[in-house]
């Protein structure tokens, strides 16, 4: 059975373009839990958004044959809510928690035995235990720095996603513009990879984009899709350019100034907007807050 929710998203390891080192670690692992007939050790993906921390999960569950079951950590209120999940695991298969940051102190605590001897126990004195047959669980997260110490140690394996070379884009976007049946010129390929942060997700998004626009207009006009796009020649959205005008007039501001003064969320102007202007050289953090550099 092969697993993909995107019509873009690779199946296999063999597949996936970069990030070479978590993909020989990634076969190595799946290897050896294959020959020895036994579920992967629990795994850690982390790394920015749309680095493909979940098209490697999807990979992982077709290399290994297995069923996976997804959750979201944001989506987990309780411990209760948890139950359902636990209770349709089945021996060797995956539970994949994305944003798995989000879940409850309480809740992270109560898998706690689940990852290290498949017990899970409900009530305020273990009143039901449950035993869960051995299986994988797979967290992905944009900041493994908010999952407390024993958490974090029950996953053995932790895997770092690197920012993608413009190349590297390249590469996704030709393979990309076959799937959607869209004649691309390299040139044009090349183009769309500069302007996307060095991000796979963005890229195949400008490049459905471009797809929509050829079947409206007939061509591919590179300048009048990137007026479309709001998106400059370095890649700054409309948001990146309005966050660079703020901090500019304010000379110095924390987030939550630049967040009140520019509209933008908190939350978005941290894990959209700054990482890309950070490692770009365009700000950098202070003790006193963010500055132009």
């Amino acid at each position: 059975m092969k697993f993909s929710n995107n019509e873009l998203r690779p199946e296999k390891l063999c597949d996936i373009i970069g990030q070479d080192i978590v993909k020989e670690k990634l076969k190595i692992c799946i290897d050896s839990a294959k020959t020895r007939h036994e579920p992967l050790p629990h795994q850690l993906l982390f790394g920015g958004r749309g680095l493909g921390k979940s098209t490697f999960v999807y990979a992982i569950a077709n290399e290994m044959g297995c069923e996976i079951q997804v959750a979201n950590g944001a989506n987990v209120s309780s411990v209760k809510s948890m139950l359902p999940y636990l209770m349709r695991i089945t021996q060797g298969s995956i539970l994949f928690i994305d944003e798995i940051h989000a879940l409850r102190k309480q809740t992270s605590e109560s898998l706690l035995h689940v990852l290290e001897d498949g017990k899970f126990c409900l009530g305020s004195e273990d009143e039901m235990i449950i035993d869960i047959p051995p299986f994988t669980m797979i967290g992905a997260t944009t900041n493994p720095g908010i999952l407390s110490t024993p958490f974090l140690d029950r996953f053995p394996i932790k895997y770092k996603l690197k920012n993608y070379s413009t190349g590297e884009l390249t590469q996704i976007l030709d393979k990309s513009a076959q799937k959607l049946n869209v004649d691309m010129s390299k040139a044009n390929l090349d183009s769309i990879a500069q302007i996307s942060k060095n991000n796979p997700r963005l890229a195949n998004n400008y490049l459905t984009f471009v797809r929509d626009y050829h079947k409206a207009k007939g061509n591919i006009n590179m300048p009048d899709i990137f007026r479309l796009l709001d998106v400059d020649s370095k890649g700054l959205t409309a948001n990146d350019r309005l966050y660079l005008a703020t901090l500019k007039k304010l000379g110095i501001a924390g987030v939550n100034t630049i967040s009140a003064s520019t509209n933008i969320d908190r939350e978005t102007v941290e894990n959209v907007i700054e990482p890309y202007l950070l490692e770009n050289g365009f700000i950098k953090k202070t003790a006193k807050g963010r500055e132009l550099i």
